[in-house]
């Protein structure tokens, strides 16, 4: 029986914060906090009874020790690798990956994935449950939240920025209207409202949508004004079809995170799909 073995993870981090000579940039590299990074090699040492690292103002050292420990955790990391590997990669090249995004996100998303189709081998299902969550096979999960997804990889993409919209036809009269509202936040409005002390703005009345392309849409049709996402608006603005009221931006607290279960961490395509969303999916 094996015991006081350290977990792939623990050695992971030890290997990456050994190659940068920092725990700082360990955390970075593997999307994590430096107190998590920290707390992985103190368990460690305390589990090999041995320092490690030679802890410096701006910058970590390995100990002799630490050197000869480096090597073998390397030899071990790749050989599970290489093992790995084989065993999937017949599964790997096959791989489908599953994305779900917001029905109000499909217009931006959809033209800017074709980009993605170039770099990533998977063959691609784009679905628009809402709610949604990895229980029916999802891979992948693009959605906006106030607070950060948990028990799950996540990466932050952007925040959120509302801009309160009208119908140039009416934007004379833009303070005599009704408000098309998110069904979902009904006190969007008067946080809106508070943050840019506009409290004396009045509508006539609150209508109720249940995403934001509905709401994009029913201002279209000059049915009143709405808060919407700046990115799904952005052609409409600048050919003038629409109206930034006020000319104002509002952050409404909630972010844009890319989200995956953690035991898929190691499959290609989510990788690939993920680097090019950071890069990519907001420009």
């Amino acid at each position: 029986m094996r015991e006081n073995l350290p977990t792939i993870k623990s050695l992971i981090i030890f290997e990456t914060a050994a190659k940068n000579c920092s725990f700082s940039k360990a955390a970075l590299e593997l999307h994590i906090t430096q107190t998590a990074v920290s707390k992985q090699i103190i368990n460690l040492e305390e589990n090999l009874s041995t320092i490690l690292f030679k802890r410096k103002a701006h910058h970590v050292e390995l100990t002799v020790a630490g050197k000869k420990y480096l090597a073998q955790v390397t030899k071990v990391l790749n050989r599970l690798s290489a093992a790995g590997n084989k065993l999937t990669s017949k599964a790997m090249q096959s791989h489908k990956l599953v994305i779900n995004i917001p029905p109000s996100f499909s217009n931006y998303f959809i033209p800017k994935i074709e980009k993605c189709f170039a770099n990533n081998s998977a063959t691609i299902t784009i679905n628009s449950k809402d709610p949604a969550d990895f229980s029916d096979g999802t891979d992948i999960i693009i959605a906006a939240h106030r607070q950060k997804p948990v028990n799950c990889t996540v990466e932050f993409l952007q925040e959120e920025k509302l801009l309160l919209i009208v119908h140039p036809e009416l934007f004379a009269n833009s303070t005599d209207l009704h408000f098309l509202e998110h069904a979902s936040r009904p006190k969007l409005l008067s946080k809106f409202l508070a943050q840019q002390n506009l409290l004396n703005l009045t509508f006539k009345k609150k209508m109720r949508f249940e995403h934001f392309f509905m709401i994009i849409n029913a201002v279209k049709e000059k049915m009143g004004v709405g808060l919407v996402p700046e990115l799904l608006i952005r052609q409409e603005l600048e050919a003038e079809e629409l109206i930034n009221l006020h000319d104002i931006c509002y952050q409404s607290g909630y972010k844009y995170y890319l989200t995956y279960p953690r035991h898929k961490y190691y499959i290609p395509q989510i990788r690939e799909f993920t680097d090019w969303a950071r890069r990519e999916l907001f420009k």
